[in-house]
């Protein structure tokens, strides 16, 4: 018995001394310092000889440990001398960070990770929305919002900070949150594009919304313009137009221009929002138009071989265009969709951004009579279309 209350009250303490000494934190100064693998193999004997002596005493203890450490977390006891939570999460992310960091991005393990773009979430909550389907908060996703320069203050940003996260929390969402100075709301993007993130764990893919605004047309091309040389993915939420009355059960149209890597991105991010709650049943369709109707049951056996390989389950329509302007065909099919996917093409070398700006005017122009819409761009350097290769 003296022996087992010996290794009880000596386990944790020797582990703690050990773990300690690995992280190195400053606090650590103990009058003499023993090797940490000293300190967590004594430890880990210590817990053997309590279980050799009488394991159920030692179930016992530990369960009684837990239930303390319980009991001091409901009632949001913090301990003067703190605790080493932290430097263990910390010692354990500095790890993972520099494995992810010797491997490439593949297409087999692609998953988006989004910065949201969102302003004041309450104001622009499809956004969230958007962004939390195709997450399924298996993602990592950050909603930052500009604040200017001339009122921004640590104090406050911390303030919107936990405002903006107990809204998210409250709707079961998981997300981080920033808020980001900046000397007005296009160079405050541009800065977060620029430089958000650390290693590995960059953002891939920006989100934002489409402004009221029509002289925001030439800085949103600006920002469009850095994210492809950036090499990142764009997501734009256009939200439903006037009118929409969605079809039950939900519907989600992709719409098929070529075999460009936009096909394949949102095809990748459509699979992803089916198979979240909020979306589970939902039909899938993929969508093409043809010039001429001799081209059409080819082009329909070509995108049932593609869905074939890609292994999605999805329906097929191909329309004709008979001369019709294409957003005509694309308006009437996909009105009484639940959601749109297009595909918003990149820059060209060397084009403008009032020459883009006016491209993405004449875009948002046609695409305004549809339901809740997600403009999408993939730059970023990875083959989309090898997440749907079939495997062997």
């Amino acid at each position: 018995t003296e022996i087992y209350t010996l290794s009880l009250h000596d386990a944790l303490p020797i582990l703690s001394a050990g773990l300690e000494e690995l992280m190195g934190n400053p606090s650590w100064r103990p009058t003499f310092r023993v090797p940490a693998v000293v300190s967590l193999v004594g430890g880990l004997l210590c817990g053997k000889m309590m279980f050799m002596i009488n394991p159920g005493a030692t179930f016992v203890g530990l369960a009684f440990v837990a239930l303390v450490y319980y009991g001091l977390k409901r009632r949001a006891m913090r301990a003067r001398w703190g605790d080493m939570r932290m430097a263990v999460l910390m010692f354990g992310a500095r790890l993972l960070l520099r494995r992810l960091s010797a491997r490439l991005p593949g297409e087999r393990n692609w998953r988006p990770s989004l910065l949201v773009l969102a302003g004041a979430p309450v104001r622009r909550w499809h956004l969230i929305e958007v962004a939390d389907a195709i997450s399924r908060n298996r993602s990592l996703v950050t909603v930052a919002l500009i604040l200017p320069e001339r009122v921004w203050s640590a104090e406050r940003a911390e303030r919107l900070r936990v405002l903006i996260r107990r809204q998210l929390e409250k709707k079961g969402i998981e997300m981080h949150v920033r808020a980001h100075p900046g000397e007005d709301h296009w160079s405050g993007i541009r800065e977060l594009v620029r430089a958000y993130g650390y290693g590995p764990l960059t953002p891939n893919t920006v989100l934002l919304g489409v402004s009221d605004k029509a002289e925001a047309a030439v800085p949103f091309a600006g920002v469009v313009q850095l994210i492809a040389r950036s090499r990142r993915n764009l997501i734009v939420v256009k939200e439903g137009g006037p009118g929409n009355v969605p079809a039950r059960p939900p519907r989600i149209d992709v719409w098929w221009r070529g075999r460009t890597p936009n096909v394949a991105f949102m095809l990748a991010l459509a699979c992803l929002v089916r198979r979240s709650p909020g979306w589970a049943g939902a039909r899938l369709t993929l969508r093409q138009v043809v010039d001429r109707r001799e081209g059409q049951e080819e082009a329909r056996r070509a995108l049932a071989r593609y869905l074939s390989d890609a292994r999605v389950q999805a329906e097929i329509e191909v329309l004709v265009r008979d001369g019709q302007p294409g957003f005509d065909q694309i308006v009437a099919s996909s009105r009484d969709a639940s959601l749109v996917f297009l595909g918003l093409r990149k820059p060209e070398e060397g084009e403008s951004d009032e020459a883009y700006a006016q491209y993405y005017r004449a875009f948002l122009s046609g695409a305004a009579p549809l339901p809740l819409t997600v403009m999408a761009m993939a730059a970023e350097a990875v083959d989309f279309r090898g997440i749907f290769k079939a495997e062997a």
